[in-house]
């Protein structure tokens, strides 16, 4: 009764913001969830192609792969901004640039998988071969390079720049209003 109670109190203190970004890591951890439980059908159900190559998954795996990214980078923007707006005033200028990042990781992401979702397969194989450099995630490629550069690059160096732990945990470390 007592736990029921002081979590009552705690949830009517929690900000739009903070219940924001409560949300946002919920949905982020479950489609993650759904992302590896999607992998693992593959490896092992692929079969030969799975042994063979098990980091190039085929359809239909890829397209909920895709589509998985295209609908967790919402999240995780969402979640960053409101890191971003509990942030003390002595972080906000790494928790903006780290914000900053994601927003480049949320567009370049969500461009490159959902252009390879809805124009790449609807190519045909003679079509398809000159953009192949393109659209490819087989190295070469401009996708891959963007996609990597985007959720990979800056973004991970700030947001991880303070040792082992999460960043958010000194940045917001404050009583809720």
């Amino acid at each position: 009764m007592v736990e029921t109670r002081q979590l009552a109190v705690a949830e009517r203190r929690a900000t739009p913001h903070s219940r924001l970004g409560r949300d946002a890591a919920l949905a982020t951890f479950a489609l993650s969830v759904i992302y590896i439980m999607t992998g693992l059908v593959w490896l092992l159900t692929g079969g030969e192609a799975a042994r063979r190559d098990p980091f190039h998954p085929r359809d239909p795996y890829l397209a909920v792969l895709e589509w998985l990214f295209v609908l967790s980078a919402p999240p995780m923007l969402a979640m960053m901004a409101a890191v971003h707006v509990r942030a003390r005033p002595e972080h906000r200028a790494s928790s903006l640039a780290a914000l900053g990042f994601m927003v480049l990781c949320t567009g370049l992401t969500t461009a490159i998988h959902f252009a390879r979702l809805t124009v790449a397969r609807r190519l045909a194989p003679g079509e398809a071969l000159p953009l192949g450099s393109l659209l490819s995630f087989q190295w070469p490629s401009v996708a891959f390079a963007l996609d990597l550069l985007a959720c990979w690059g800056p973004r991970s160096a700030i947001s991880g720049s303070r040792g082992s732990r999460s960043s958010a945990t000194p940045v917001c470390s404050r009583s809720p209003a």
